[in-house]
Parts: C-alpha cells; sequence; structure tokens
C-alpha cells in the first residue's frame, strides 16, 4: 500500500502564510507610498507594518505552543497572548508617538490595515486547511 502524503498542519500553514503575504502587500503599499508622497511616510507604513506583522505572528507562534499544554490552560493562556500583544503594540505607539519623524496617520493606518489583512490571509489558511474530524483506526492497526 502507498504510503500517504502527510499535510502540514492548519497552524504551520497559518505561520507559513499570513506573515508571508502581509510582507508582500506591506512593501507594495511602502512602494507605493514612497513613489506617490514621500519616503518619510512609506517609513512609517513599513514601520507600522513589521511591528504589527512581528506581534502577531509571536502571538501566533505562541499560540501553537500553548495547544500542546493542557486543556485547562488553553483559554486562560490565549487570553493572555492576547492581552500581551495588545500591550505591547499599545507600547510600540506609546514610545513613537512624540517623534518628529514619524509620520501618524499613515502609522495608524497602516497598523489597521496590517492587521485586518493578516487576519484575513489566517482566516483563508484556516479554512483551507485540512482538518482531522475522526480519528478512526482500520483493522491491522492502521490509523486514519
Amino acid at each position: 500500500m502507498p504510503e500517504r502524503a502527510t499535510t502540514e498542519d492548519v497552524v504551520t500553514r497559518m505561520l507559513r502564510r499570513a506573515p508571508v503575504v502581509t510582507l508582500v502587500a506591506l512593501l507594495a503599499a511602502a512602494v507605493t507610498v514612497a513613489l506617490l508622497s514621500s519616503w518619510t511616510r512609506a517609513g512609517s507604513v513599513a514601520l507600522a507594518g513589521g511591528v504589527v506583522v512581528g506581534a502577531l505572528s509571536a502571538g501566533l507562534g505562541a499560540v501553537r505552543w500553548l495547544l500542546g499544554q493542557h486543556l485547562a490552560a488553553v483559554m486562560p493562556g490565549a487570553f493572555m497572548i492576547l492581552l500581551t500583544v495588545v500591550v505591547l503594540l499599545a507600547a510600540v505607539a506609546l514610545v513613537l508617538r512624540d517623534q518628529p519623524w514619524l509620520d501618524r496617520p499613515a502609522f495608524a493606518l497602516s497598523a489597521l490595515a496590517t492587521a485586518v489583512l493578516y487576519q484575513v490571509v489566517l482566516v483563508q489558511a484556516y479554512l483551507t486547511g485540512r482538518h482531522l474530524v475522526v480519528e478512526s483506526t482500520l483493522p491491522g492497526g492502521e490509523s486514519r
């Protein structure tokens, strides 16, 4: 009997797709802003997007680790991860708010658009992933 091809788990798929697609879109947005407006504004767009992608990817990696822990720790742990990501993003915004070189509207709009795009790609990766519905064992011990 031929060996069945193993597929990547859904979280790995999400961790691979979301940052890559979001960073490619962010690069396109930054180049477009640089050509149409200014390099300072493009730098603010790139900085905001990079911070958001980094924070959300770190949070998703932490959730992946958390899912392998005891079931009683998953919900409180997920809440703590969410809280940590939000506090981290708020801290970055507070540190950068008075910087004269930062274009605040471009930074805020880029952060929002990046977060929304990241979430859209996460949902798409989740919905198109392969999910185990029922774990069954066939006669002879082969697992499906």
